[in-house]
């Protein structure tokens, strides 16, 4: 269980540094990592939709494909988890 004032920077669902860390996620940690991984593709999209640049490769599609990879590997673990450990504490953690 993550404590209320752990740093989420600890979530395995945030670590993109590996494989993922299937043996540490907690149905606990699905929300936070869910909702920081969306703020995090909202700010992208707002800067590049402020940017007064020509939208190219570079400026628009790497940032966006980057934001959207962060939440898919983060959001498959979870199904993967849901698929495999299928627990009620983790069915409860996902929105759909």
């Amino acid at each position: 269980m993550i404590a209320p004032n752990e740093p989420l920077v600890s979530s395995p669902l945030l670590d993109v540094s590996g494989l993922p860390r299937f043996g540490e996620i907690t149905p606990e940690h699905v929300a936070p990592a869910v909702d920081t991984l969306l703020a995090g593709a909202r700010a992208t999209i707002e800067r590049i939709a402020a940017a007064a640049a020509t939208p190219a490769w570079e400026n628009f599609v790497l940032p966006l494909a980057a934001a959207q990879d962060r939440l898919d590997r983060a959001w498959c673990q979870v199904v993967h988890l849901n698929a495999v450990v299928n627990i009620p504490a983790l069915r409860k953690s996902m929105p759909y």
